[in-house]
């Protein structure tokens, strides 16, 4: 049996959407000849939504390893609130320790916490361990200077995230035994900046499917737990898109036929909403009445703490005349709320990024809740191309000079938003096959398997 160490700094109970792939992973890892233990960060250290349940998903026999991160509020007072600066040193620590008392055949990071992957160099220079990153977004990025969009978190913020990753970026790049990669683009970008790096040693790997996460909603100690009913009750019509965070109720089924989006939101999905948003003006102006019992729930839209988030989607929503049908909810839910608000829903919906390499993690969810689901996304993104394979939904793409006029035409032409009641079509099964959590993650044991062998084999 092989042992790898994962660092993942945000892991289970906090419910973070880079700390999936790791969790989905574990119930597979040790079938696939590679005994897991994890290092990560306290949880009283993170800034992010927490979900205890996440936990009832780690196998029992997993060792985790979490160690402490200089407290946010003393960072925050030198402009510094990233996890990766302040559990950095940390992380050093512990992960010394482990690979000094014992052996490991590989590291592997799964974070966007990029700094700390240059721990990898450390521990193959110190211990001749390989490392395997995880690149589940960019770390070195032009998107915002391209569309001049302002960055998360402010430009000199970003500037200096950005002097971190053109020091850091190549030396990971070149220094990994192997990369796994959310979306094809990402190694092709990486490719262009790195014309001597051997892109065969790149993987495209998708999250899995997590199968297992429905199971556990399933369960009567789950489902006991009345888990998103915080975010559930009779409510009247939303109240001003500008506000927040809106703290106010839900509205549900019970009241109306809530159309459901969980997950981040930003300007860069301005180019899907604003084709949604002027296809529902235009169907609501010819049939007022089939819209007076609908309403299109954003939640979770912000990664910022509630008082400092900021609605990106409701604000759009009243440009189109529609303020009264839109509800945003910046502040993040917990993940098995999310799951149970998804399968209650009346219906589902994707928008994508205007960044075509940017793969929204969120469509296995909303395909395994089978619920009717229309997606918008950019026609270069590798989720609509799934889509189309493995069916489930109604997709809708569109181009970098699409205009909002057009998208509303194609969304009008499906016939999704007039229909009372959409069908649900069949999962193409053999498609999800190898999607699943258990299928990617052999697809990973199989890539650590190759770097592990190349860490011997003689040069």
């Amino acid at each position: 049996m092989r042992r790898v160490l994962i660092v993942s700094p945000h892991f289970p109970p906090v419910n973070a959407p880079d700390a999936h792939r790791v969790r989905t992973a574990l119930p597979y890892l040790r079938d696939q000849g590679w005994e897991p233990t994890v290092l990560a960060v306290e949880p009283r250290c993170v800034e992010r939504v927490q979900d205890p349940l996440l936990l009832r998903s780690i196998p029992a026999e997993v060792e985790v390893v979490r160690v402490a991160a200089w407290p946010v509020g003393l960072t925050r007072l030198v402009g510094l609130g990233s996890l990766a600066l302040r559990a950095r040193g940390a992380l050093r620590t512990a992960g010394d320790r482990l690979l000094a008392a014992r052996r490991f055949d590989a590291v592997f990071f799964s974070t966007t916490e990029f700094p700390v992957t240059t721990l990898g160099l450390r521990w193959r220079e110190r211990f001749g361990v390989p490392f395997v990153v995880d690149w589940q977004d960019p770390w070195l990025s032009d998107y915002y200077e391209r569309t001049g969009m302002p960055p998360p978190g402010g430009r000199l913020k970003y500037a200096f995230a950005q002097q971190l990753a053109r020091r850091g970026e190549p030396r990971v790049v070149r220094g990994a035994a192997a990369l796994v990669a959310v979306a094809e683009g990402y190694i092709r970008q990486l490719a262009a900046r790195y014309p001597d790096w051997n892109s065969a040693r790149a993987t495209v790997l998708p999250f899995g499917a997590p199968e297992g996460d429905f199971e556990l909603l399933d369960t009567d100690a789950v489902v006991a737990a009345g888990i998103g009913a915080e975010f559930l009750g009779r409510a009247g019509p939303p109240g001003p898109p500008g506000e927040r965070t809106a703290r106010r109720s839900v509205p549900t089924s019970e009241a109306y036929e809530t159309w459901l989006y969980a997950g981040r939101g930003g300007a860069d999905l301005h180019c899907a909403a604003r084709g949604l948003f002027a296809a529902v003006r235009a169907d609501r102006a010819a049939h007022p009445e089939r819209w007076q019992n609908r309403r299109l729930l954003f939640l979770g839209t912000s990664y910022a703490p509630a008082e400092r988030a900021v609605p990106t989607l409701a604000p759009l929503a009243a440009e189109f005349g529609l303020g009264d049908l839109v509800v945003e909810r910046t502040d993040r839910a917990p993940y098995f709320s999310t799951l149970a608000l998804l399968r209650s829903a009346a219906r589902v919906f994707i928008l994508g990024s205007d960044d075509a390499d940017y793969t929204a993690s969120k469509v296995y969810p909303y395909l395994l809740a089978r619920r009717p689901l229309l997606a918008v996304l950019h026609e270069s993104s590798d989720a609509a191309g799934f889509l189309r394979r493995v069916g489930g939904g109604t997709v809708v793409t569109f181009a970098d000079a699409t205009s909002p006029e057009v998208l509303a035409q194609r969304l009008l032409a499906t016939g999704w938003l007039q229909a009372e009641d959409p069908s649900v079509p069949a999962l193409d099964a053999a498609v999800f096959a190898g999607c699943t959590a258990r299928a990617m993650t052999a697809k990973l044991a199989g890539v650590l398997d190759a770097a592990a062998v190349s860490a011997t084999s003689p040069h």
